[in-house]
């Protein structure tokens, strides 16, 4: 075997340095995974949750989201449901105001460009008028479906101390029954990143990043406001919460249905903006992450968990770079050995799907997985959709918010 040329051995230096994030992603699922779940017992304090919906023209999905509130298994008198209704031009505020325990603030005013704006303005309305009446507040999308328990379940988290908790986001399916690649794949995905990515952290007491929807955060993190100005409001209100020593837990047991995407160029869309988001929370808050790292007097785990907040959101750019070097050297191969690497390269392909469904069986004991089969047969091709849209959102930004229409998902099916 020949020397490799300097250049390649270059390349692979970079794989290797690109690798660290997904390593370290790889450790902490495994330990977590292997953890021993910490099990918050029933209580009878019951929090006073003020439950915030942000719509935008969701005529079509806001009443099955209101439906399913008025079933939950909580105190009635616990819960006060406010509907920010940003910029709407439809019904939504009319059918919301159908509601006797719904208060809508309507905007129609200010910046239209996402949801970090609406709910820094709905926050500090309702803090300014219902301060004293509630204790917490819980998220919501106007396309979800919350479990008949969930408000029960994130109580126990925030009375076992908790000032943040994600709930177990799962994709719903359609309520037209339509199902395809995509649906599949976004089900898949999120299984998996409830599993591995937030479900591991809670166990080993680190901070997981919020998802957008369906999660719950104590009054007094939310008197700071929700200041963010990046596309992923989400995920910097993640960081930012966990550098000034709030930690997100997560709760496995808090489902909370949720729409995605069922054609290509809306999943290419959504996947490129969660891309360009990160792109613009990790240079705006690298020094913020040094000045962690370095802060005295930190609390026990302070520094390990935004060292990791920070390390899960390398994977984005050490991913996109990651697989355009991995394509040239992978190319140099081919050209030595092209029946070796060919045969690596399904044989690898063919490994993931199986370990991927072996484990979507066996952790959520799932007995049936109609409509998945492509999806994690296939799931390589998404992750690889995924890198392109990093890449795409390293080199052209995808600035701008742009809303997904939305047509319901099956609240008989998704209980």
């Amino acid at each position: 075997m020949k020397a490799l040329p300097n250049w390649i051995l270059f390349l692979i230096i970079i794989q290797m340095v690109m690798a660290v994030p997904m390593i370290w992603t790889g450790i902490v699922a495994a330990r977590g995974l292997l953890a021993k779940r910490i099990i918050h017992p029933a209580v009878n304090v019951c929090s006073r949750f003020a439950v915030v919906i942000c719509a935008r023209n969701e005529e079509k999905v806001i009443g099955r989201l209101l439906n399913s509130l008025q079933q939950i298994d909580y105190p009635k008198s616990c819960v006060h449901i406010f509907l920010l209704a940003d910029h709407c031009t439809d019904n939504t505020v009319k059918i919301a105001r159908t509601y006797d325990n719904v208060t809508v603030y309507e905007r129609t005013t200010g910046p239209n460009n996402g949801k970090g704006d609406v709910l820094n303005w709905g926050i500090q309305r309702i803090l300014a008028e219902y301060g004293q009446e509630i204790d917490a507040f819980a998220f919501f999308d106007a396309d979800n479906i919350p479990r008949k328990d969930f408000l029960t379940r994130m109580n126990e988290y925030l009375v076992a101390g908790e000032k943040i908790v994600q709930g177990n986001r799962i994709a719903g399916d359609l309520a037209d029954g339509q199902r395809n690649i995509v649906t599949g794949w976004f089900k898949a995905y999120w299984l998996c990143y409830s599993a591995l990515f937030s479900y591991t952290r809670q166990k080993l007491g680190l901070s997981a990043l919020l998802t957008g929807t369906g999660f719950v955060a104590a009054k007094e993190v939310m008197k700071h406001g929700w200041n963010t100005s990046t596309i992923t409001e989400d995920v910097e209100m993640a960081v930012t919460s966990c550098a000034r020593g709030y930690r997100v837990a997560f709760a496995l047991e808090a489902v909370c249905y949720d729409e995605q995407p069922s054609r290509f160029s809306v999943m290419m869309r959504q996947l490129s903006r969660w891309c360009t988001g990160t792109y613009q929370i990790l240079p705006r808050y690298f020094s913020l992450w040094l000045s962690g790292i370095y802060r005295p007097k930190a609390v026990s785990g302070y520094r390990l968990r935004i060292t990791d907040d920070f390390l899960l959101l390398l994977m984005g750019p050490a991913g996109a770079l990651g697989m355009v070097v991995g394509v040239v050297v992978n190319l140099y191969w081919l050209s030595l050995y092209p029946l070796l690497v060919v045969a690596m390269t399904l044989a690898g392909f063919l490994a993931m799907s199986l370990a991927l469904r072996f484990f979507l069986k066996k952790f959520y004991h799932l007995e049936n997985m109609q409509g998945m089969s492509p999806a994690y047969w296939f799931m390589w091709l998404f992750l690889s959709f995924y890198s392109l849209c990093s890449l795409r959102g390293w080199i052209f930004p995808s600035s701008d918010w742009k809303r997904i229409e939305h047509r319901g998902i099956n609240v008989e099916e998704n209980g």
